[in-house]
C-alpha cells in the first residue's frame, strides 16, 4: 500500500469519506486500502455549484450567474432548453 492524499481519492465527497465513514483532512496522507484515484469527472461531479459556476464561466462565452441559473434549475429531460444549457 502507497502513501496517498485524501483529497486526491474517487470516495472523498463533499468533505466526506464513503468508504471509512469518516470527514479526513483532505490533505491527510494516509495508507488506505479503499483509494480509488479521482478523475476529472469525479472533481467535477464534486464541485460546489458556485465553483463550478465559475469553472464554466471560463470555458464558455456564459457568465457564472447565467450558469448558476442553469445548474440550479430542476431537470426536466434532454430535449428542452433548460437542458441544452446557457452556451446553446
Amino acid at each position: 500500500m502507497s502513501y496517498v492524499l485524501c483529497r486526491t481519492c474517487a470516495n472523498y465527497k463533499n468533505e466526506w469519506c464513503e468508504k471509512i465513514t469518516d470527514s479526513p483532512d483532505p490533505n491527510y496522507v494516509r495508507t488506505c486500502r479503499h483509494y480509488v484515484e479521482a478523475t476529472h469527472h469525479d472533481m467535477l461531479l464534486n464541485m460546489p455549484v458556485g465553483v463550478l459556476a465559475v469553472w464554466l464561466e471560463g470555458v464558455t462565452k456564459r457568465s457564472s450567474q447565467e450558469w448558476l441559473k442553469w445548474l440550479n434549475a430542476p431537470y426536466i429531460g434532454a430535449e428542452t432548453e433548460t437542458e441544452k444549457g446557457p452556451d446553446r
